[in-house]
């Protein structure tokens, strides 16, 4: 999370022409608008845990791991840890890997 104060020594909301900024490397300010996307972004691209996906499907982990092992659920084995791509995962759900009727046939 920002500090609300800028690195240009002003305090937040005076003498810049953008309200809220937030500082993001010296010499640089940033709209709160614009520092909460951006994070959004890094955080959308970052990759997940099981229980990140396991928390983003509303499943429990054991699931992911049955569906890892199952069903093809893309995922990444780094170690010893399982990791997953979020977009990867939407396309999987997308194509049907989450359907019970598929799984059975």
């Amino acid at each position: 999370m920002f500090v609300p104060v800028c690195l240009d020594d002003e305090p937040v909301n005076q003498g810049h022409d953008k309200p809220n900024h937030e500082p993001i490397e010296e010499g640089h300010c940033e709209t709160t608008y614009e520092a909460k996307h951006k994070w959004r972004r890094m955080m959308e691209d970052r990759w997940l845990s099981v229980d990140d996906i396991a928390a983003y499907l509303g499943i429990k982990r054991d699931t992911v791991y049955r569906w890892t092992s199952e069903r093809n659920m893309p995922g990444h084995k780094i170690g010893r840890l399982w990791k997953f791509q979020k977009e990867e995962i939407d396309e999987w759900v997308k194509s049907g890997g989450a359907d019970e009727k598929k799984a059975g046939q």
